[in-house]
């Protein structure tokens, strides 16, 4: 279970590495849409090819939360052309993340919340090397220090709430909806900071529900 758990801080380290640079290389619009739209089908095609899949209705609510994964997490498109290597990048990501819900899905009920303390243990080292070898000199402004601790926090919680639902449902459903993360943050960033939703992402909202929709029954 531990093992596990290191290798889930191992994916997600290098998925998030992957992804800022991705993003770096290129638009947010691209690169989004293509992590979070890769990092679910890799726990959705394991769980139905190895798994005894869920029913047919819920196999459509995967295919249909999918979709509004994409639409939920694309921005205003823009005309500066997309390099390759970025979308590789976010491509890899996405693979990455996918990898990480699998690999909880493998711990066992009894392990508790181990396998995350074994995870961040793993994690959170690799990113300060990786960030110490990459930035000579590391500066903290003391209230991005707050506000990254409440975000990895609430990001703690997140993944437990992952960890419990992997281990009590099938894989090819805990892991689409766990990443359809891009809504609520869409729907929090138009209630708390006024944004606008565009049309494309109230459909991928909308789709989301429905997908719930067809999931439960």
């Amino acid at each position: 279970d531990l093992a596990w758990g290191a290798l889930a801080g191992i994916t997600a380290a290098i998925a998030y590495m992957l992804f800022l640079a991705a993003i770096a290389a290129g638009q947010m619009s691209v690169v989004a849409p293509i992590a979070a739209a890769t990092g679910a089908t890799v726990p959705a095609a394991y769980g139905l090819g190895f798994e005894n899949g869920p029913g047919k209705m819920a196999v459509i609510g995967i295919g249909v939360a999918i979709t509004a994964i994409v639409l939920v997490s694309s921005e205003e498109p823009t005309e500066e052309a997309t390099p390759p290597r970025a979308v590789a990048l976010a491509g890899l990501s996405g693979l990455f993340f996918g990898v990480f819900f699998v690999s909880l899905a493998f711990t066992s009920t009894d392990a508790g919340m181990w396998p995350l303390v074994a995870s961040r243990s793993v994690s959170i080292p690799l990113l300060v090397v990786v960030n110490l070898s990459v930035n000579r000199g590391v500066r903290f402004d003391r209230s991005v220090l707050v506000r990254t601790a409440v975000a990895g926090a609430m990001e703690m919680v997140a993944s437990m709430l992952i960890l419990w639902a992997l281990r009590r449902g099938p894989i090819a459903v805990a892991g689409v909806f766990g990443s359809l993360y891009p809504a609520s943050t869409v729907l929090l960033a138009w209630m708390m900071l006024g944004e606008r939703l565009r049309h494309v992402q109230k459909a991928g909202v909308f789709l989301a529900l429905a997908a719930a929709a067809f999931t439960a029954m």
